[in-house]
């Protein structure tokens, strides 16, 4: 369940690996069992890579 600590922890490391991707974090919502991100970054970075990251940090 992403909540409370969790949720704050989760939320923490999606900010970092964004600004290590340099991407800009338009919208974020974690819900208690799944994740809504939209970003804009580089158009030489695929979005599936992009993600890969995010879901890999």
């Amino acid at each position: 369940m992403l909540t409370d600590d969790v949720h704050d922890r989760l939320k923490a490391l999606i900010h970092e690996k964004a600004d290590e991707l340099g991407v800009a974090i338009i919208s974020l919502s974690i819900q208690p069992d799944h994740v809504h991100l939209f970003i804009e970054g580089n158009p030489k970075l695929a979005p599936n890579k992009i993600i890969q990251q995010v879901k890999g940090y």
